[in-house]
């Protein structure tokens, strides 16, 4: 009887888990370049030459956090 209610909290819990996948998002669905607003005196992406592929390209292995130090 203990087993099949480990059974069913393990199965509810996978299927919370599944659930909560976010859907991947297609490239053209958000304009990142219109979606950055900036400051004030600030460019805006498109004066800096960014793109929307620019923008969602994965950060390279060889860059950390810890190299963005000023």
């Amino acid at each position: 009887m203990v087993s099949i209610k480990v059974v069913m909290i393990t199965a509810t819990g996978l299927l919370g888990a599944v659930n909560a996948i976010p859907a991947p998002i297609a490239e053209s669905d958000v304009d990142y370049v219109n979606a950055l607003v900036p400051g004030e005196g600030l460019p805006s992406p498109k004066k800096l030459g960014l793109t929307n592929k620019g923008l969602t390209k994965p950060i390279p292995n060889g860059i950390s956090k810890r190299d963005n130090v000023l």
